[in-house]
């Protein structure tokens, strides 16, 4: 179902009804304004996904401490240049399908399908955002920081969880943006507008006492 669903900017733009003149289709050169921005979105969207996994990969291969944070490279500027990179590649491709129904080249119906087509982009962002994505990389990593300090095996050197705080609150959760900028930030515009919703976060006053005996329950 993902496969099928986020290939239907590809699949509606290789239509009849798109594509073949004798089916009502019409060949629209390529070179628009939404070819242009396409491109440019796929391009971005793919070196930052692309470079962001050679990053970690890299990082994880040097086999760091546990309480080392990721923080270098295009993590340096948001917690997720991967997913970042995901989401912005499927806008791309997406725009890239849709200058024969601005152009008028198609039949109505064909539009309407090339529009649509707007649920491919919009599956993966919300998909990567609620399902598969942030929800199973911000909380729990979170909580594994809390108790590499807090916890029954805590680290004996240093303050994980401390500085794992430090790099939330330097770091967006999403959007590409310097830390610089993005600290001093009111916190109620990261937790809306910059999208680092409750959701994402791991409440110590709340949830540390529970996490810490649930730990020590495996032993």
């Amino acid at each position: 179902m993902w496969a099928w669903v986020v290939s239907f900017p590809v699949t509606f733009i290789h239509s009849p009804n798109v594509s073949a003149p004798e089916r009502g289709g019409g060949n629209v050169p390529f070179g628009s304004a939404s070819d242009i921005i396409g491109i440019i979105f796929f391009v971005v969207g793919f070196l930052f996904e692309a470079i962001s996994d050679v990053q970690k990969y890299r990082f994880k291969s040097n086999k760091p401490p546990k309480s080392k944070v990721m923080n270098t490279g295009l993590w340096h500027y948001t917690r997720h240049p991967n997913y970042w990179g995901e989401i912005v590649l499927h806008w791309g491709i997406w725009l890239l399908t849709i200058q024969p129904a601005l152009s008028n080249r198609v039949s109505s119906s064909a539009q309407a399908a090339l529009y649509a087509g707007v649920l491919g982009p919009l599956f993966i962002t919300l998909l990567l955002f609620f399902v598969s994505g942030l929800p199973t990389a911000e909380k729990p990593v979170q909580k594994r920081y809390y108790l590499l300090q807090h916890g029954p095996k805590a680290v004996e050197n240093g303050k994980p969880w401390n500085d794992y705080q430090e790099y939330l609150r330097s770091t967006s959760i999403f959007w590409p943006i310097p830390p610089s900028i993005y600290r001093p930030l009111p916190s109620w515009v990261k937790k809306t507008v910059l999208l680092d919703l409750p959701m994402f976060q791991f409440d110590e006053a709340k949830e540390g006492r529970q996490a810490v005996d649930d730990e020590r329950n495996k032993d």
